[in-house]
């Protein structure tokens, strides 16, 4: 799988919308062979998971795309710094319920950030969650589409989002353990769960 790859992801079969993840369009290719791929496969929706400044270094044809509003999708942008977490927590999580919701409609969506791996994975991991699947079998799962989070501080956010969402199904009156729970601090429900995988993957 080429890291490169128009990759899709799989969803519970009553999510009539498709998921799909690559790395950023136009980096070290030509813009307009991505955006042939996306349109073969129906996108309705792009996800931009990096800051336009890096955009604008790794891919200035893209960015320029973006900057003209010249893509032939609207456009979501959440810029997370590479390698990091999202800054702030709760408007992560509204952004992936969005994300949700949208697929839940029957949007297609492309989710990408620089390569296509870690901020991508951490996003679908967290999608998946918030549609009903559990912490090991979301990211099972978006590891077999050929990405995954890359660093403790992505890992603790899908854990984190896990656990966001159990108390949001449990009702509105967390327990005190779950609300000292956040990154860098494991839930007693995610402790032992290994959320990585071998170096080099």
């Amino acid at each position: 799988m080429r890291w490169d790859d128009l990759r899709e992801v799989t969803l519970p079969p009553a999510v009539p919308g498709r998921l799909f993840l690559m790395a950023m369009p136009g980096r070290q290719r030509p813009l307009e062979g991505d955006i042939d791929k996306a349109l073969a496969v129906g996108v309705t929706r792009l996800v931009c998971l990096v800051p336009l400044d890096e955009v604008a270094a790794k891919s200035p044809r893209y960015a320029q795309a973006l900057a003209s509003d010249e893509l032939p999708w609207p456009v979501d942008l959440f810029p997370i710094e590479n390698e990091h977490r999202p800054r702030e927590l709760e408007p992560f999580a509204r952004f992936v319920l969005e994300l949700t919701e949208a697929l839940r409609g029957g949007e297609r969506l492309l989710l990408h950030c620089a390569a296509g791996v870690g901020r991508t994975g951490t996003v679908a991991a967290c999608v998946l969650v918030a549609l009903g699947l559990g912490l090991e079998e979301a990211l099972d799962t978006v590891r077999r589409a050929g990405s995954f989070p890359e660093t403790a501080e992505q890992r603790e956010v899908i854990a984190w989002f896990a656990e966001r969402q159990r108390q949001a199904a449990a009702g509105p009156s967390p327990s005190p353990a779950a609300e000292s729970y956040g990154p860098g601090r494991q839930a007693p429900e995610v402790q032992g769960i290994d959320l990585g995988w071998p170096d080099g993957y």
